[in-house]
């Protein structure tokens, strides 16, 4: 999967662009979307944040990583209370992935 640089509206001085994925991981994140369940909508929202880097001083950082303590750390650091940077980030992760790559096995069938 190409790793396509992107800015969002709500945090115009950062540059983010989508984590390499191994394939496993791209049929995995298949479970995680529907949007009748509010729990795996959480977690897609969660998985997309985690296949997400942004860019911070040169250097090519996780947005959302869970520590071994289960804690998530976020970068840049105030993006866990900024509702709307993570909603720009969850749909361009939706537009630009999830839906590539299900259109992608619909045009395979």
């Amino acid at each position: 999967m190409e790793q396509k640089e992107f800015q969002i509206e709500s945090l115009p001085d950062y540059s983010f662009r989508t984590k390499k994925m191994r394939a496993t991981e791209i049929n995995a994140m298949k479970i995680y979307f529907d949007t009748e369940d509010i729990e795996k909508l959480v977690k897609a929202q969660d998985y997309a944040l985690q296949h997400l880097e942004v860019n911070i001083k040169g250097q090519w950082l996780q947005v959302q990583k869970q520590e071994k303590n289960g804690e998530f750390t976020y970068w840049p650091g105030n993006l866990e209370d900024n509702v709307n940077a993570t909603q720009e980030l969850f749909n361009w992760f939706l537009s630009n992935v999830v839906f590539a790559v299900f259109q992608k096995s619909e045009e395979l069938k």
